[in-house]
């Protein structure tokens, strides 16, 4: 079976600070640039991780799936506004043409918060045209191809969304029936070797199980309930994805089968652990039943830091091998 290796970029993305500090020693000032110019360097610092830490380490075992992954929010402009949706649009083309250059990655970049203008359905006091809807998207590139592009459903505190000249995608009738129809959090990638995995990935608090109303049932995370609707006997996927900035692993939530692997990095304001990666273990019993006992044991691989800033640095983890 394949082997599957994090590399984590560790890197706290609750606000613009850290992103233009990092920009700023390198020169570079926002202001002086445009969206497009700004989102490109953004891509690039983790192009050079990539190339300067994983890819040397990537070139010795061909037996393993490099899975390169970076937290909520990593592309949003400098101000911490959400990009316009050319410098979006923009960005997959150019995202994508990256991710061409190490084509055995699996590329998670983070999500890039964005908005475009709001065409309301009808006419009315409620729908204002000057509005804008705004997206959170989570983006994964193998092989120079977009493999998956996720909208947040769940909006939190850390969106960001000034309740008034901006509308929640999910909140608009129109834009949430598109997206129900287009978007899957559930993908396959085929590594190196021809193998094919079944992966889902999930944005912070679509990961939480929010506490029900009087007399309801609980409200699981979205890959979870997605997953059960979906799949009524599966066994979960080989890979789960989860990329935030202020979210822990809610174990019941999991949505790795037996023997699987869960990924996360997280680029919340002073997270304690802003990564991880486990093997999977669950229960006895068929599969599907050992997945839907949602209590598994996570195995963590070890880890090692390239850098000595915990708001910016990379974490390389062991490879782990999924089980059958």
């Amino acid at each position: 079976m394949v082997c599957v290796q994090l590399f984590a970029y560790e890197v706290d993305t609750h606000n613009s600070d850290k992103m233009n500090e990092i920009m700023g020693r390198q020169g570079a000032d926002p202001n002086e640039m445009s969206q497009e110019q700004y989102i490109h360097l953004q891509a690039n610092l983790q192009v050079r991780l990539i190339q300067r830490y994983a890819l040397p380490i990537i070139e010795s075992r061909a037996e393993v799936l490099p899975v390169f992954l970076a937290p909520e929010f990593f592309f949003k402009w400098h101000s911490g506004e959400p990009y316009e949706r050319p410098a979006f649009l923009n960005s997959l083309e150019y995202l994508a043409s990256l991710s061409s250059a190490f084509p055995t990655v699996l590329w998670a970049p983070g999500t890039v918060w964005w908005k475009e203008p709001y065409i309301p359905q009808k006419e009315g006091p409620q729908e204002p045209r000057d509005h804008a809807i705004v997206h959170n998207s989570a983006l994964v590139f193998h092989n120079g191809r977009l493999l998956c592009s996720w909208q947040k459903e769940r909006l939190s505190d850390i969106d960001g969304l000034r309740r008034g000249p901006e509308v929640w995608d999910r909140w608009d009738d129109h834009s949430r029936r598109i997206l129900d129809d287009t978007q899957s959090p559930f993908f396959s990638v085929i590594d190196s070797h021809g193998r094919q995995l079944s992966c889902g990935i999930e944005v912070c608090l679509d990961h939480r199980s929010l506490q029900p109303q009087r007399g309801e049932h609980p409200d699981f995370g979205i890959l979870r309930t997605r997953y059960c609707s979906q799949y009524e006997n599966g066994a979960g996927v080989d890979l789960h994805i989860l990329t935030a900035a202020g979210m822990p692993l809610q174990p019941e939530n999991i949505v790795s089968r037996r023997g699987g692997v869960i990924v996360r990095c997280d680029g919340g304001s002073g997270a304690s652990s802003r990564s991880e990666c486990h093997l999977v273990r669950r229960g006895e019993g068929s599969p599907a039943s050992a997945l839907r006992q949602w209590s598994p044991q996570l195995d963590p691989a070890a880890v090692e830091y390239w850098g000595k800033d915990p708001d910016n640095r990379l974490a390389i983890y062991a490879p782990v091998r999924l089980n059958e």
